[in-house]
């Protein structure tokens, strides 16, 4: 009998850190695709886009980490390009494959969130 009420609470507490991981992952990404959706979307010289820009990319330096235990590198390195090619253009003012890469960094955030979501949908 102690041997099961071990293996219940191991398995309580596995997925009791998978919820939570799920959690921050969701909650993390939420809070960058709304720092990525505040850059301006068709002009990079609105007031305010190079402050959004180092927030984003200060944030997303310090979300690398966590994800990576998770997280596909396929998807992190798709976002972790984009972003640094948005904060590039910004700081240099040249707005080349900025709005590329604005829009990828957007994209590899909903598929991060999509993929690592807690939900009854994904799991049947």
């Amino acid at each position: 009998m102690k041997a099961f009420s071990v293996s219940a609470a191991a398995l309580a507490l596995l997925i009791a850190a998978l919820i939570v991981n799920s959690a921050f992952i969701c909650g993390r990404t939420d809070e960058l695709l709304r720092l990525a959706r505040m850059l301006p979307g068709n002009d990079m010289s609105e007031e305010g886009t190079e402050e959004t820009a180092e927030k984003l990319y200060s944030l997303w330096d310090r979300t690398v980490d966590p994800f990576s235990f998770t997280v596909s590198y396929q998807l992190i390195d798709r976002a972790d390009d984009a972003v640094e090619e948005i904060a590039a253009a910004v700081l240099s003012g040249n707005d080349g494959n900025y709005f590329q890469a604005r829009r990828r960094f957007i994209d590899a955030l909903e598929r991060m969130k999509k993929l690592q979501g807690f939900t009854f949908c994904g799991i049947f």
